[in-house]
């Protein structure tokens, strides 16, 4: 049976019960006067795992007419008809009518069932017991009903704690990320917060790699979301207004005390508020690449499959694509539409994530263009032009674009290089300066540096050289740093580097002195002359972690 009745009322669940099974036909034989009639099943399995809603007494077949579902039937059978076509006609109107399991008081008259009787209860999945002994009806019907009547209760106190903890959580601004993880944790099993396009936005109760998530992106691909899902999953709309947002989904788990699919629709109303309160319908979508862009940087996933349902989750092509990550840093952010609609004309995926620190802004993004597309320094100029349009100028921008990829594990590299590099440019500038667009892929240090930024020896390195040089400037304002930026970027050409530094040739070439006699005190020789010394601070200044004034 399934919810929503001609008149309006809940009806009850048997297959794929949902609401609260408070209790189970196999309880029913633990109870006292049940017990004491000494049962016998003959159909059980599955069958006694059904939920009961509630306990009928009646001898008379008439009685199925005014069942609604979940009951179980206690009878003697002395007002049935006894041929086995007409007790199959019987078993159907049990199974018409939502039974969830006959007991069968013997006497004289019945002292045992038709085998055809058996046969079809067990077909229809109605559970059977015989009670050998007389059975105390009263006392059975005011067992059950007790126990029934204390478990709607506690389902009711259950589903308000529910309600209020989400409602709690809505109104604290909790995102739709953190609602999905915790209902994860409440039905203890896998739960998909999916928008209107079908796209995965947040899962709870499982990692991305889980076979849930690879099971669902078929489904989408076979363009059969929406339609099947999963047996035993259960999933709500989050609809608010007459507009639908998206769907809750939840995988099969264990029973909850207000019932599984009660939780379900008090979480979707609760992200129906949120979506309401957040007035973005975009805010789902860029939560998600936040999230996503997070974890591929910060290593917060555990395989790479997790990595490659994520993707898939969010309509990111990668299978036979060409795959970069790059980020973008500058006083301006991109407008994600704009950007969007600029891809799009090149049959490419984006996904990308914004953050601000200080005057800057940086987007970490993911690019998947098709296999024959060149994406080169002309073609990420295009799409920065179309992006920012007359504001460029004024964006100051560098963008940074990763070895290129072809496969999850490729890609997440990409990404965490360019991220690195454009964090490292960050730090050693206080504002944003226009650079252009380089790919990291044709620089030979550029798959080094990353990793020797967590290298702890280069670190403890490139604080003893450059310490005392921002302590001296902050000191005296000599624009130490400055110098060595100017050397790094001209190792050749020593004139380009006094011209770059806007310093007369002594003035330049009295703080290189000063920086060799800083160093010195550090126990460093650093001859700046040499390539070793140049090599150094160029190296120093590229995986130093603190932040350096221009």
């Amino acid at each position: 049976m399934a919810p929503g009745g001609a008149d309006g009322e809940m009806t009850y669940r048997q297959e794929g019960e949902s609401y609260a099974k408070i209790l189970a036909v196999e309880d029913l034989l633990a109870l006292p006067s049940i017990a004491a009639a000494e049962p016998e099943v003959l159909v059980g399995g599955p069958a006694l795992r059904n939920a009961v809603r509630w306990v009928y007494v009646s001898g008379v077949v008439r009685t199925l007419e005014f069942m609604r579902g979940g009951e179980v039937l206690i009878t003697n059978m002395n007002g049935w008809p006894t041929g086995p076509e007409d007790l199959i006609e019987v078993t159907r109107s049990l199974r018409e009518r939502g039974a969830s399991g006959v007991f069968i008081d013997t006497n004289s008259r019945t002292p045992t069932v038709h085998p055809a009787f058996v046969s079809a209860l067990e077909e229809y999945g109605i559970a059977m017991v015989l009670l050998h002994r007389r059975v105390d009806s009263v006392r059975a019907t005011e067992e059950a009903h007790r126990r029934i009547l204390v478990g709607q209760s506690q389902a009711l106190k259950a589903r308000d704690e529910i309600h209020q903890l989400l409602t709690t959580a809505v109104l604290r601004g909790a995102s739709a990320e953190y609602l999905v993880g915790h209902l994860g944790l409440i039905l203890q099993s896998a739960v998909v917060l999916e928008n209107s396009s079908g796209e995965v936005i947040a899962i709870g109760g499982t990692d991305w790699g889980s076979e849930h998530l690879a099971q669902l992106n078929r489904l989408r691909r076979s363009a059969a979301s929406g339609t099947e899902l999963p047996k035993g999953a259960t999933q709500v709309p989050i609809e608010a207004r007459g507009t639908t947002w998206g769907r809750i989904i939840a995988f099969p788990g264990p029973d909850h005390p207000s019932g599984r699919l009660v939780v379900l629709e008090q979480a979707a109303i609760a992200l129906a508020v949120e979506r309401l309160v957040s007035g973005d319908e975009g805010e789902w979508m860029r939560e998600s690449q936040r999230s996503l862009l997070a974890s591929l940087i910060g290593g917060m996933y555990l395989t790479v499959g997790a990595v490659e349902n994520r993707l898939d989750a969010l309509g990111f092509s990668v299978e036979s694509r060409s795959l970069y990550g790059a980020a973008l840093i500058g006083a301006a952010a991109p407008d994600e539409r704009r950007l969007r609609a600029a891809v799009a004309k090149y049959h490419a995926d984006v996904l990308l994530s914004t953050h601000r620190e200080g005057a800057w802004w940086q987007t970490d993004l993911l690019f998947s263009f098709p296999s024959a597309t060149v994406f080169d320094e002309r073609l990420a100029e295009t799409l920065i032009g179309e992006t920012f349009g007359s504001v460029r100028p004024r964006a100051r921008l560098t963008l940074f674009v990763g070895t290129d990829a072809s496969n999850a594990e490729q890609l997440t590299n990409s990404v965490l290089q360019a991220s690195e590099y454009a964090e490292s440019t960050r730090l050693r500038r206080p504002e944003p300066a226009e650079n252009g667009v380089w790919f990291l892929g044709h620089r030979p240090l550029a798959n080094v540096i990353p990793g020797l930024k967590r290298n702890d020896g280069v670190q403890r390195m490139a604080a003893q050289i450059l310490t005392p040089l921002v302590e001296h400037d902050q000191k005296y304002g000599y624009e130490l740093l400055q110098v060595i930026r100017c050397v790094v970027a001209n190792p050749m050409n020593r004139s380009q580097a006094i011209q770059d530094s806007r310093m007369s040739r002594t003035m330049f070439y009295k703080r290189l002195r000063i920086i060799e006699e800083i160093l010195a005190g550090e126990n460093l020789k650093l001859d700046l002359e040499s390539g070793e010394g140049v090599a150094a601070l160029y190296l120093a200044l590229q995986v130093f972690s603190a932040p350096l004034a221009e």
